[in-house]
């Protein structure tokens, strides 16, 4: 029986050389590409968690669904031509532009031809977003065995708890998906209407404040379920409620008046990079963001409630301020 481990995954992009190659075509929040010229490409497994930063920050972290296999790909690989290590790396501003891991300075690495099987680790339905501007540094003392030149090293499984610190949940328990709750009744709901005049508590420092959201969400979750409206992913811990008519005071918790959204189509949507067709209830997504959210173009909100609906008048209103976006 295997056993789980972490890995922590170093993305550059298909711009940045990476290990003596062009790099590849990683998305940081869908999938992971490497090849069999990466060291520990034959460990990593389905079902083992993953944590993907960059160069400065921790990005977010995810379990394996799935490792997807092309064989035969060929590849350019580059090398120091004094040792023909491939562990180099491109400086901005200094001559000689390269350096090696063994100090070698050169021009320009031995560029070789190679075939190589080329692996996709697939996460995008357990993605779970850092928190902004999480340093790298965070994760310094949870390498197993460090070298600054891999894109997969192994880490210590306990390095999960630290970065769960301030929510206490681990990582596992985004696979638990809850179901909507039968016995909550919709029937003696009171029809949603827009109230224009700001109603938030102002907190000192002037900062308005959002009261009621945990219970706003609670009670999406016991109609809904904890699936996203749109992507339809169900792992509740990258769920959260949204505000179709923008929040304003307490009457805004209207479960008519809201969606449950992934976390990156909660913020896309406050952005008006996505809107919803309130007579179709069909997304649409802005030109800006299209080919990344391609799949979700022309879909259908996702209501589990047959007898349940949607505000119209909060659905045309930001309707018309989606339409407005996509005129600038």
């Amino acid at each position: 029986m295997s056993t789980q481990k972490l890995w922590i995954l170093k993305t550059k992009g298909s711009e940045s050389s990476f290990g003596g190659n062009k790099g590849y075509p990683d998305d940081p929040i869908s999938h992971y590409v490497f090849d069999t010229n990466v060291k520990n490409h034959d460990k990593i497994k389905t079902g083992d968690i993953v944590v993907i930063v960059n160069k400065k920050f921790v990005l977010g972290h995810a379990i394996i669904t799935s490792i997807d296999l092309v064989k035969n790909i060929p590849k350019i690989r580059y090398r120091c031509p004094i040792c023909n290590t491939q562990e180099h790396y491109k400086r901005e501003s200094k001559n000689p532009k390269y350096k090696c891991r063994k100090k070698h300075e050169f021009d320009e690495p031995i560029e070789e031809n190679i075939i190589v099987d080329e692996y996709i680790a697939n996460y995008k339905s357990t993605f779970k977003a850092s928190s902004l501007h999480k340093s790298v540094k965070i994760l310094d003392n949870f390498y197993i065995k460090r070298n600054k030149y891999y894109s997969i090293q192994p880490a210590k499984i306990d390095l999960i708890d630290n970065l769960f610190a301030t929510t206490n949940i681990p990582l596992q328990s985004v696979l638990l998906t809850l179901e909507p709750d039968e016995s909550y009744s919709i029937n003696n709901l009171a029809e949603y209407k827009i109230v224009e005049k700001d109603e938030r508590p102002i907190k000192p420092m002037f900062v308005k404040s959002r009261q009621g959201q945990v219970e706003f969400r609670n009670t999406l979750i016991k109609i809904h379920g904890s699936y996203c409206m749109i992507s339809g992913i169900d792992l509740p811990q990258t769920i959260e409620a949204s505000h179709i008519n923008p929040y304003r005071g307490k009457k805004d918790h209207h479960p008519q008046n809201g969606l449950l959204l992934r976390i990156d189509l909660h913020r896309l949507f406050d952005l008006n990079l996505i809107g919803i067709n309130p007579e179709t209830l069909e997304i649409d997504i802005h030109p800006l963001i299209r080919t990344h959210y391609q799949e979700h173009q022309g879909t259908k909100i996702k209501i589990n409630k047959p007898d349940f609906y949607l505000s119209q008048d909060a659905l045309k209103k930001r309707w018309n301020i989606f339409q407005i976006f996509l005129r600038n």
